[in-house]
């Protein structure tokens, strides 16, 4: 995939990054992830982010982010490009380790390859009602923001007490500085998500 390529994929609609799955013993748990990726599939993500700062890259070593890649590879091959976010920030190997995770990706069979800690892509406001975004904005996702600031590390922990939440889970953060949201946080975020319905 041409650069150009990967940025039309990019601008096309919504990007999932979805959670790595662990098992109770924090390894890879290829079966429960690649349910995962089918439960994603019919939400229509344009590009599936395999290992991303969700999927807690930070704390894979290359055997297993090359794992979680060609999981991923095969089960969306021909339905959705997979891109494998290579984060240079994330480790104390820096670029030389993103580097080398993004050679395994391409290796693996990933069709995109994000160097950069964060992508931002415009999303279409065509057919949206002012007021139906600033309820959400409102009543959903600035809770959700100041839950998610009470602890370091939740950026991670609140997408896997969600996935719990709604049926999905894929087991508790592996490493500090991650730390699982307490009882009474979950709770919180329950009731956010309660009024959203079933996912």
């Amino acid at each position: 995939m041409t650069p150009q390529e990967l940025k039309s994929v990019l601008q096309a609609g919504l990007l999932s990054f979805a959670l790595t799955d662990f098992d109770s013993e924090l390894r890879f748990a290829p079966k429960p992830y690649t349910e995962r990726l089918e439960w994603l599939q019919p939400y229509g993500a344009s590009a599936p982010f395999a290992a991303a700062g969700t999927g807690e890259f930070f704390s894979l070593t290359p055997q297993e982010f090359g794992a979680v890649v060609q999981v991923a590879v095969e089960r969306c091959r021909g339905r959705t490009p997979i891109i494998a976010d290579a984060d240079a920030d994330a480790d104390a190997g820096g670029g030389t380790l993103a580097v080398g995770y993004a050679q395994e990706a391409e290796r693996l069979g990933a069709q995109g390859i994000l160097l950069l800690p964060h992508y931002l892509t415009e999303a279409s406001q065509e057919g949206l009602v002012a007021h139906v975004c600033e309820r959400l904005i409102r009543d959903f996702f600035l809770p959700y923001i100041a839950l998610r600031n009470q602890g370091q590390g939740y950026a991670v922990a609140i997408v896997k007490a969600g996935a719990t939440l709604v049926g999905h889970g894929a087991g508790p953060v592996r490493r500090p500085p991650l730390s699982d949201l307490k009882p009474a946080e979950v709770q919180a975020l329950r009731a956010l998500l309660v009024p959203l319905g079933t996912q």
